[in-house]
């Protein structure tokens, strides 16, 4: 039997039809940003199932924010536009549809500015393809079976 390391990050999730694994064992050969990669690779497995799992609609969300950013540019000043139209009437309604309770409205309107920033190319969370961009030398350990 193999010997767990002091230091390693072990993470799995069984819910329903859903599961998440994800393992690193840090030694002295791993380097911070594989630990970084690592725990974003969590981040990113996660994320809109928590939105989901509230009973907020993120399909509809993502197709909002899609409207919302067309022909509005790139970048900040896009992103300033887009938000900007978070107070229209009709846009909140569409909010609304997607929650499946109003206690969950802050966190649907969460989803939609994160989903807007993203479709503009700006991202509040690690892009794992720009990590691996950044850092070239970074070992990525695909799961068993896996096929590039």
């Amino acid at each position: 039997m193999e010997e767990k390391p002091d230091n390693y990050i072990d993470f799995s999730v069984k819910y329903k039809d859903w599961i998440a694994i994800k393992r690193l064992s840090i030694t002295d050969k791993v380097n911070p940003e594989e630990v970084a990669y690592t725990l974003a690779s969590i981040n990113y497995s996660i994320d809109s199932k928590i939105y989901k799992f509230l009973g907020i609609d993120t399909d509809k969300l993502d197709e909002l924010s899609k409207d919302l950013t067309k022909g509005v540019g790139k970048g900040y000043p896009g992103l300033s536009s887009a938000i900007s139209m978070l107070d229209d009437k009709k846009i909140k309604a569409n909010i609304k549809t997607a929650c499946k309770t109003d206690v969950v409205k802050p966190f649907a309107e969460s989803y939609l500015v994160n989903r807007i920033a993203q479709n503009l190319n700006l991202n509040t969370n690690i892009d794992l393809k720009k990590m691996q961009k950044a850092f070239p030398d970074l070992k990525i350990k695909l799961p068993k079976g896996f096929k590039k």
